[in-house]
């Protein structure tokens, strides 16, 4: 009796764990296909939005062909992008070059500015000289056809375009 007992509980035991076994392969297989399914409507999605940027970059490139597959795109994109690295370069090589002129007629304008400062001292000067040589003539500079030094149409232009 007792290796009765024995017997249909190793068969009760081997029934349950059957079972068991059988319950867990269902749960995985439903947990399983659940995550395919998941799975597989994630990647949908990516695909789907993958597609539409596709569709815009086609849109922003002006694409009128035919053939407007992905790699069409692709190569079209890539092939936009040389040519805005390349119009980059020479943007840069130009500012390059103007920056280089601009300090160059900088400094002109400050030897010319400088040499204006020293011509209108000499003048100041051989004016003074002038004056000191003729004396006690009465003799006015205007008469001689000398002009005043500071002239205004010289001010005028300094206060419309200032240094």
């Amino acid at each position: 009796m007792v290796a009765d007992a024995q017997s249909s509980n190793s068969m009760a035991g081997s029934s349950s764990s059957a079972a068991e076994k059988h319950v867990d392969r269902l749960v995985f297989s439903y947990l399983s296909s659940s995550i395919h399914f998941h799975l597989s409507d994630d990647l949908c999605a990516v695909g789907d939005q993958l597609n539409d940027l596709f569709v815009e970059l086609s849109s922003m490139l002006d694409h009128d062909r035919q053939n407007s597959g992905k790699a069409t795109v692709l190569g079209d994109a890539a092939r936009v992008l040389r040519d805005l690295i390349t119009q980059v370069e020479s943007l840069r090589k130009e500012q390059s070059t103007l920056l280089t002129e601009h300090q160059y007629v900088s400094s002109e304008k400050t030897k010319l500015q400088d040499e204006n400062t020293t011509l209108r001292a000499q003048i100041i000067e051989l004016q003074n000289e002038l004056r000191a040589r003729i004396g006690n003539n009465s003799v006015n500079l205007c008469s001689l056809g000398v002009p005043h030094p500071i002239g205004r149409s010289y001010t005028t232009n300094l206060a419309t375009h200032p240094t």
